[in-house]
């Protein structure tokens, strides 16, 4: 989709440390030479001596509300062997990389990350290879509501790459910032279906409760495991607007499945049956997850662009590879893109046309 886009394959990150042997084929086939890697295992892996290998090290995780160090990343004290290894195997190491996670408490978790990369890369300068990129990764707040704090993120960042890798150190400092780009530019709307008055006993209190249910689900568009940090709003879409959070109240998905529980016992402003509700920040690990289950779809999207933007939008959708959603499916979709695709042929060769009735 990137290379269908127009972009250089020499400005691609294939940043998953775990590769397919496949994938790494068509990496090297369409010149992506730059790519992670954590352990010994994934460098046999890779055929192509062109490669540029960022070695992938395990972030400082001190404040972070989910790390990614159990998954990826070698341990500091592992770094010295594997640049050792990746040596004799012939491989050129040319940076390191990182992920400090997400829902990070504290913009310090950067700098003692960014520190203890530098100490990686003496390392790899000392035993030959030749360190030139610094890819401090993702984790990077977005959305509506995140615009002091990201400001103060990039001063962290700032003052510790002007400390550990100057402009005079020719290193270049590259960033994945995904999350940052995409968490505000979709808003979901959607319907409350149904409501319940069920009271509640907490700390030997009755207390007045309400159960909510609404046509979306975390099956679905809302995450499931993301959706308490990913700060999603949620708001009335019709007047009044300004409404008191002063109702104890469950929201549940759209599903069967009794886990489907998007708020539980939450304060919440007073919703009416068959209202619709806006929740914004919903562009991050959110629609892309959407599985249909319960057979309840995927909503509807409706893209709102400038005029100045209309074109590039539309490339961006062209370029996309369309997926049924559903595995039994696949192969329908892959029949009927390629049927598409002959039927445009046929109605660009001259003095011929199609008309549907």
């Amino acid at each position: 989709m990137v290379l269908e886009m127009g972009v250089s394959p020499d400005r691609i990150v294939y940043a998953n440390t775990i590769k397919s042997s496949s994938h790494l084929d068509f990496a090297s086939e369409h010149g992506v030479t730059l790519m992670t890697f954590d352990c010994m295992e994934e460098l046999g892996k890779i055929s192509d001596k062109n490669a540029r290998l960022l070695l992938r090290i395990a972030s400082n995780e001190t404040g972070s509300g989910i790390t990614m160090n159990n998954k990826f990343g070698c341990r500091l004290e592992d770094a010295g062997n594997l640049l050792q290894i990746a040596s004799f195997m012939g491989f050129k190491v040319v940076g390191i990389a990182f992920h400090v996670g997400a829902a990070y408490r504290c913009p310090d978790i950067f700098a003692r990350s960014i520190a203890e990369a530098r100490s990686v890369f003496d390392e790899g300068i000392r035993i030959g290879h030749p360190m030139t990129v610094l890819d401090i990764g993702g984790g990077f707040t977005g959305g509506l509501r995140s615009h002091d704090k990201l400001l103060k993120l990039c001063e962290t960042i700032r003052l510790a790459v002007d400390e550990y890798f100057p402009a005079s150190s020719g290193v270049r400092v590259i960033a994945e910032p995904g999350q940052f780009f995409v968490t505000s530019a979709y808003t979901l709307v959607t319907r409350v279906v149904a409501e319940r008055r069920k009271d509640i006993e907490i700390s030997g209190k009755l207390l007045n409760h309400k159960d909510i249910f609404i046509n979306e689900s975390l099956c679905n568009c809302i995450n499931r495991n993301l959706f308490r940090f990913m700060d999603i709003g949620m708001r009335p879409l019709n007047p009044p607007y300004e409404r008191p959070c002063n109702f104890l109240s469950t929201v549940w998905g759209a599903t069967c499945n009794p886990l489907d529980c998007i708020l539980d016992k939450q304060p919440l402003f007073e919703v009416f049956v068959n209202e619709w509700l806006l929740m914004d920040n919903m562009g991050a690990y959110t629609l892309v997850g959407a599985s249909g289950f319960n057979g309840f779809g995927f909503p509807p999207v409706h893209y709102v662009a400038s005029a100045a933007g209309v074109t590039a939008v539309c490339q961006v959708l062209k370029s996309m590879s369309v997926r049924s959603g559903y595995g039994h499916m696949e192969q329908l979709v892959k029949h009927r893109r390629v049927e598409n695709q002959h039927l445009k042929r046929l109605s660009a060769a001259p003095g011929m046309f199609l008309c549907a009735e």
